[in-house]
């Protein structure tokens, strides 16, 4: 997987490092080792996320699609929200890569007309209006996976200690 980091605090090279190391450990967690490989993801760190993308409220993360090739995407961009703590930012970007894991595995599919498709059935934006964002099945699956992964990242891995230690 080819890891980009930009945007605001990327000039710590302890950040991007932690940023890169988590993201290939998450995608190496939910995806064939083979699908991984073929992967280029662009991290863009934001300042004020809610602000820059006008929405009222909070605002950690989103993942697009960046190639055009939509029936078999493979370039990705997550942005995310840089929050003082380390821990909500990991968490926020665990959570996008379950979203970048079921736009590759052509689980999860977002239409321009506003209609998305989940595991072969369609949503209209109404629907998923009525039902309310975290109650969305991918949603769902994103926030149960966030903090799955996030545990197995700091129980299994010297990762964020690298982090932390300063090294």
């Amino acid at each position: 997987m080819l890891v980009t980091v930009s945007g605001y605090r990327s000039h710590s090279k302890r950040l991007v490092k932690l940023m890169e190391d988590a993201s290939e450990f998450f995608a190496s967690k939910m995806m064939r080792k083979d699908l991984v490989e073929n992967i280029d993801l662009e991290i863009i760190i934001a300042k004020d996320l809610a602000k820059k993308e006008g929405v009222q409220g909070s605002l950690f993360g989103y993942c697009t699609i960046l190639d055009d090739r939509l029936s078999r995407p493979r370039e990705f961009q997550i942005e995310i929200c840089a929050s003082k703590r380390i821990t909500k930012m990991l968490l926020t970007l665990a959570h996008e890569i379950t979203h970048l894991k079921q736009f590759a595995r052509k689980q999860l599919r977002n239409y321009q007309n506003g209609s998305t498709t989940w595991c072969g059935k369609s949503w209209s934006s109404k629907r998923e209006k009525k039902i309310g964002h975290w109650k969305l099945p991918w949603e769902d699956e994103a926030y149960e996976k966030e903090l799955e992964l996030f545990m197995e990242l700091v129980n299994t891995t010297d990762i964020l200690d690298d982090y932390i230690d300063k090294r």
